[in-house]
């Protein structure tokens, strides 16, 4: 009897050992990974939106590097503008 439950309990903390979690996509950085998806995120009050739609020039809801350097530049020229300097 001692040995059925001792096989038992072997084979049943095995069998939780060996179980996969469920696939919820994703499985990393990026889309559906850490951070939740990759597009469509907001930034404080719509901020991510806002460059979006500005700065999107050929409107594949995405910023090119050309795309993503022009609202880094246009971010900076603000933030320099708020100083004062």
């Amino acid at each position: 009897m001692k040995l059925k439950l001792v096989f038992a309990c072997t084979m049943a903390s095995g069998a939780m050992m060996l179980a996969q979690p469920p696939d919820f996509g994703g499985g990393g950085f990026g889309p559906g990974g850490f951070g939740g998806p990759g597009r469509g995120g907001r930034g404080p009050m719509n901020e991510t939106r806002k460059l979006l739609s500005q700065f999107d020039k050929d409107g594949d809801g995405i910023l090119n590097a050309a795309e993503r350097k022009a609202a880094r530049d246009a971010r900076y020229l603000a933030r320099k503008k708020r100083a004062g300097s």
